[in-house]
């Protein structure tokens, strides 16, 4: 089951002042979507998990204050 927990982040199709790109992958095991604001994940997913997919930036988002 589902619980809501307010609003985790708002998004933009385009960068917005100190936002940052959200970065998206394909799981082609799972089939579902992975999402990072973290460059340095998205580079460690890149380089050791061949089973994602990369799809560039999904869309921008600020980071967590």
């Amino acid at each position: 089951s589902y619980r809501f927990e307010q609003t985790g982040f708002y998004a933009f199709p385009v960068q917005q002042p100190g936002s940052l790109p959200v970065y998206r992958f394909f799981n082609n095991n799972a089939g579902g979507h992975f999402f990072t604001i973290s460059e340095a994940e998205k580079n460690t997913v890149i380089q050791n998990y061949p089973w994602f997919r990369y799809e560039q930036t999904g869309f921008y988002a600020y980071p967590s204050p």
